[in-house]
């Protein structure tokens, strides 16, 4: 973004899609009789000028308008001005695919595949409602005769985990990354088409929980935590309904899911510093799972299981909606299909 200053800063230049915005920092005090002015008028500092394309700049008011930004201004048209009015002008006659900050939205929309992924999801959610009704508790019997030794060796140390503040650590964390992509909708790069950043994500936590909850219901796994004889164990809990969804971590799903989800949107729209932002998202996502382990909730297998569902969706979504560099639809992945499948 360009700033234009002088003891201080004068004004700023924005390009969007359709206009160029010229941010006047003290634009309320300025005396403006050509009337240029004409957007952010309701605040007591700040003044804008917003120019479409074929509007034609009115020079010698804007740079009485330049020259009125600060004191001591008398010489700053010599260069600063000439150079605001040349920059302006060449924002308005390039085309808005030249300009990065006007670039199109690298994402797009199509009825036929929103209605498609909505209602894949939609179908993966009510079978696992029609599985839940099927599903029993574990009975006494049932309960005694849990073997850790017929477990995975990887998932053996799990039976042996309890901890009630993991869990609810990993309800608060899982909770705040599930509303961090929404940001990017709405302050972050994607605010320009926030509305379909916000559909997109919809579609893949719809898609992501419904896998995992079709899964929860049809494998019916007990948890670690009813292999645990610990003492602090509500023995209630374990012949509850929800000892038997282990299987896989729906934290981690969700999880994986969202922050998959907004590194992939976040490094199309704003690739600096891609790497930091991928780092910072799967650690977050991955501290999840660790605390689902720890917590006694589930099996090492559960939450690889539930990465792999969060991110397949976090990732599969955005790339659906995706423009090639032509600004066509990117093509689709190699071999992938929308549809529901199942098989008993």
């Amino acid at each position: 973004m360009p700033v234009w200053s002088r003891d201080g800063i004068i004004c700023t230049g924005e390009a969007y899609k359709s206009t160029v915005k010229l941010t006047f920092a003290k634009g309320a005090a300025l005396k403006d009789p050509k009337g240029l002015f004409n957007s952010s008028l309701e605040g007591n500092t700040r003044r804008a000028i917003d120019y479409r394309e074929g509007d034609k700049v009115n020079e010698a008011a804007l740079k009485t308008l330049v020259r009125g930004g600060g004191p001591e201004r008398e010489g700053l048209m010599n260069v600063r001005g000439a150079a605001t009015i040349l920059t302006l002008a060449a924002l308005l006659a390039l085309p808005p695919a030249t300009a990065h900050a006007a670039s199109p939205f690298p994402y797009n929309l199509r009825t036929g595949r929103e209605a498609a992924l909505a209602a894949t999801g939609t179908s993966l959610l009510l079978t696992s409602l029609i599985l839940a009704h099927d599903n029993t508790p574990l009975t006494p019997a049932e309960l005694a005769a849990l073997d850790v030794a017929a477990l995975p060796s990887i998932d053996r140390a799990a039976t042996r985990r309890w901890s009630p503040g993991a869990a609810k650590a990993s309800d608060r964390l899982v909770t705040t990354l599930t509303i961090a992509p929404l940001a990017v909708a709405a302050v972050g790069p994607g605010r320009e088409r926030g509305g379909r950043v916000a559909l997109m994500y919809a579609e893949t936590m719809l898609l992501s929980g419904g896998a995992t909850a079709l899964l929860k219901h049809a494998v019916a796994r007990p948890r670690p935590f009813t292999y645990n004889d610990d003492a602090r164990i509500d023995p209630a809990l374990r012949l509850s309904g929800m000892a038997r969804r282990s299987f896989p971590s729906g934290h981690t799903a969700q999880s994986f899911a969202a922050m998959v989800f907004l590194a992939t949107v976040h490094g199309k729209l704003q690739p600096r510093g891609e790497g930091w932002v991928w780092a910072g998202c799967l650690g977050a996502a991955a501290t999840v799972g660790w605390l689902r382990y720890e917590a006694g909730y589930h099996f090492p297998t559960d939450i690889l299981a539930g990465a792999a569902i969060g991110a397949t969706a976090g990732w599969l979504v955005p790339h659906l909606h995706e423009l090639a560099d032509d600004g066509t639809t990117a093509a689709p992945v190699e071999g992938a299909r929308i549809g529901v499948g199942f098989g008993f």
